[in-house]
């Protein structure tokens, strides 16, 4: 099963802007929150440090944060925990999926910008997918694939498509 990191917090409620200020942190590492006040993410030394470090913020805001390595008791959970972690980004990669299928190779230029975009926000998802969500390997796929094509469009060769 797998490990997780979960940090349990409580935060004086004035000002309000620190709670705030805290949930904005944790979703933006992508922790999933269990309920209030409760967070988690799956286990590796970088999302250990990472809780520790938002632990350490609430502590010096007055309040009170605990982290905990633990497993789900049943696969149930394990199953349901990971699949909420997947659902959470795979919109993310739609969209970069979205966007890659979207350039239309007619400028090289512009073709090339929407390109770099693309992975960037395709490397701003992964960074976060803890999980691996098998999507991501079909939009390397797709990345790889607009890449060679404007190769050979800057290099007047024709796609072989």
């Amino acid at each position: 099963m797998t490990k997780w990191v979960m940090l349990i917090y409580e935060i004086p409620n004035k000002p309000s802007s620190k709670r705030l200020y805290i949930w904005r942190k944790l979703k933006k590492i992508g922790a999933l929150s269990l309920q209030n006040a409760v967070f988690v993410l799956p286990y590796t030394d970088k999302t250990l440090e990472q809780m520790e470090w938002i632990a350490a913020e609430i502590v010096e805001m007055n309040g009170n944060a605990n982290v905990f390595i633990s497993r789900s008791t049943t696969v149930r959970q394990d199953d349901s925990m990971r699949e909420n972690f997947i659902q959470a980004v795979t919109p993310k990669y739609l969209d970069v999926l979205n966007e890659v299928k979207a350039i239309d190779f007619t400028d090289i230029q512009a073709s090339e910008n929407a390109l770099k975009k693309c992975v960037r926000d395709f490397l701003n998802v992964k960074y976060y997918d803890y999980l691996k969500c098998e999507l991501s390997v079909e939009i390397e796929t797709y990345i790889e694939e607009a890449q060679s094509k404007l190769r050979n469009l800057r290099y007047g060769r024709q796609d072989e498509r």
